[in-house]
């Protein structure tokens, strides 16, 4: 096993990726937000979900998400996977602002969803 390890930032309000190989390391100069949650959501024998209205985006993130713009990004992952066995396979934008999330499988009852947001300002 290799272990990773962080380098200092090369300057202030920055992130360095954990990375064996500097071609792959990425760089954050302090011109983004960065959101990270979960959620708990109740699925009813589906395999994807209208997640966040854009209403509730600008209520959690200032914001709505652009998904055009090129620097807003959106990851999901499952929270719990003892509870429910499957897993976010994709994300998705309406045109009106919605994003959802597909699974790999049908899911009846709770699921917790965990979430990464990236806004660039």
């Amino acid at each position: 096993m290799i272990a990773a390890s962080i380098a200092s930032p090369p300057f202030p309000g920055s992130i360095r990726a954990p990375s064996q190989n500097s071609d792959s390391a990425h760089y954050v100069k302090g011109n983004v937000d960065i959101f990270t949650g979960s959620d708990v959501v109740n699925m009813n024998n589906s395999d994807w979900l209208n997640w966040l209205s854009p209403e509730e985006q600008k209520k959690r993130f200032g914001r709505a998400i652009n998904s055009g713009s090129g620097w807003d990004f959106v990851s999901c992952m499952n929270g719990d996977i003892n509870a429910q066995a499957a897993a976010i396979i994709g994300t998705y934008f309406y045109p009106e602002g919605t994003i959802g999330f597909y699974t790999n499988r049908i899911i009846n009852g709770m699921f917790r969803v965990n979430y990464l947001v990236v806004l660039g300002r």
